[in-house]
């Protein structure tokens, strides 16, 4: 039971960080755009099959463990009925834009970005 009042205890503090986030964002800001990003994709397991296993899978598994406790399913639901509680904005721009690859100054889009 120890180790339930401890999970339980990090889940409440999740919990807590996301509403006062998501409660700042739509408090600070009139439109909120955030890309709709594949979360199932992002947490999908490393380890291949036995044909063709999968390359640093802890790295991998250490990533999937941040971006489920990060919650970003639980942050994109906030902002939505945050916002529409208070008069603001929601964008949702699709995970396939290139907003990394594009220049902010100029415009300019870059054939390729590598994730390093």
């Amino acid at each position: 039971w120890k180790v339930g009042r401890v999970t339980e205890h990090a889940a409440n503090v999740r919990k807590d960080w996301q509403h006062k986030l998501t409660t700042s964002i739509v408090r600070e800001n009139q439109t909120i755009s955030m890309e709709s990003l594949y979360v199932r994709g992002m947490a999908a397991s490393a380890k291949g099959s036995a044909d063709k296993p999968g390359s640093n899978v802890k790295a991998k598994s250490g990533l999937n463990r941040s971006v489920l406790n990060a919650g970003f399913g639980e942050i994109a639901r906030q902002l939505e009925y945050k916002a529409v509680w208070a008069g603001r904005t929601v964008v949702k721009i699709d995970r396939w834009y290139p907003s990394s690859k594009r220049c902010s100054s100029c415009g300019y889009v870059l054939k390729s970005l590598s994730l390093s």
